[in-house]
C-alpha cells in the first residue's frame, strides 16, 4: 500500500506464503537422477518403476573396462567372434579334405595319425597354385632346375614354361598326397604249376587234386592258408562252366595247370609242396 510519504510500504506475509512449495515425492529432479550413486544404493525411478537389486549392485569390471568373470560378471563376447582352435580330429580333417567317408574307414593308424601335417601341406600347394607363377618368384635363382626349349601350341603360347611346369609339379604332389591316404590293398603271392599230362598220361591229375568230395583240395588250402584251383583244358567237362560261376576266360584254353594264391610267399611255398606231391603219381 503507499503511505503518506508516497513510497512503497512492505506488507508482511505469512510463513506459508513465503515458503517455497516442495517438489512432489514421486518427481526426482535431473541433477539427482545424474547425480545417482553407482554404489549399490536402491532408488525410485522417475516412472514409479523399482529398480531391480542386479541393477542396483555394482559390476566388477577388468583393467579394460570389460565385465570381470566370476563375481556375477558376464565376459563379454567379441563382434567378431573367437577364433576356432585347430582340432587334431583326424575324422573332422578327413572332412574338410573331401575324403569319402568309406576312404576314412578303411584308413590306418599310421594315415590317421598323418593327417594334420598332410592337411597343412595341401593347404600350402593351394596356396602356391592360386598365385600367377605358382611360386616360382619365391624360389631362389640357384636352385631352379635348368629351363628346356620352348615348346608352343597351336596358338603360340608356351606350354613348359617354368610357371606350367611349377604348377603340373605341384599338382602332382597334391595328387600322391591323397593318392597315399587311400586303402592299402595287401599285395598277394601266386603260383602257377603246369599239370605233367604228357608225361604222365592216362592219371586222373583231376581226381588226385580235387579228392573225393572236394576232400584233398580243402585240406591242402586248410594247411596252406591258400586257394588252390584248377584251370586249363580238362579241368572243365565240355558244356560246363566254371565252379566259381565266372565266365571262361583266356587261361581256361591254356594246358592244365594249378594255380596257388596266398597272402605271402611263404604260404604260398608251402602250398606248392603239397601239390607238387600230388603231381608226383609216384610219390608217397
Amino acid at each position: 500500500s503507499l503511505s503518506h510519504t508516497g513510497g512503497i510500504r512492505p506488507v508482511p506475509m505469512s510463513e506459508a506464503e513465503a515458503a517455497p512449495a516442495a517438489p512432489p515425492l514421486d518427481a526426482a529432479s535431473p541433477a539427482q537422477d545424474a547425480a545417482a550413486p553407482a554404489s549399490g544404493t536402491k532408488r525410485r525411478s522417475r516412472w514409479g518403476g523399482k529398480i531391480d537389486d542386479a541393477e542396483a549392485a555394482p559390476k566388477a569390471v577388468d583393467a579394460a573396462g570389460a565385465p570381470a568373470e566370476g563375481e556375477g560378471g558376464v565376459k563379454k563376447k567379441s563382434r567378431w567372434g573367437s577364433k576356432k582352435e585347430d582340432t587334431a580330429d583326424p575324422f573332422a580333417i578327413a572332412v574338410a579334405l573331401g575324403l569319402p567317408l568309406a576312404t576314412f574307414q578303411h584308413m590306418s593308424a599310421e594315415q590317421q595319425a598323418s593327417l594334420p601335417k598332410l592337411k597343412t601341406r595341401i593347404g600350402e600347394i593351394d596356396v602356391l597354385l592360386r598365385l600367377p607363377d605358382c611360386g616360382v618368384s619365391e624360389i631362389p635363382p640357384e636352385r631352379r632346375s635348368p629351363s628346356p626349349d620352348p615348346i608352343f601350341d597351336k596358338v603360340g603360347q608356351q606350354v613348359n614354361s617354368r610357371a606350367i611346369r611349377r604348377k603340373h609339379t605341384l599338382m602332382r604332389e597334391k595328387d600322391d598326397l591323397l593318392n597315399s591316404l587311400k586303402p592299402r590293398v595287401p599285395q598277394r603271392s601266386w603260383r602257377k604249376l603246369i599239370v605233367p599230362v604228357d608225361k604222365y598220361p592216362g592219371y586222373n591229375f583231376f581226381g588226385a587234386i580235387i579228392g573225393p568230395r572236394g576232400n584233398a583240395q580243402k585240406r591242402m588250402e586248410k594247411e596252406s592258408g591258400c586257394k588252390i584251383v584248377i584251370r586249363g583244358r580238362g579241368a572243365i567237362k565240355d558244356g560246363c562252366g566254371r565252379h566259381d560261376g565266372k565266365p571262361l576266360g583266356p587261361e581256361d584254353d591254356e594246358p592244365m595247370h594249378v594255380l596257388i594264391e596266398g597272402p605271402d610267399e611263404e604260404s604260398v611255398e608251402k602250398g606248392q609242396v603239397l601239390v607238387e606231391g600230388v603231381l608226383n603219381p609216384y610219390s608217397e
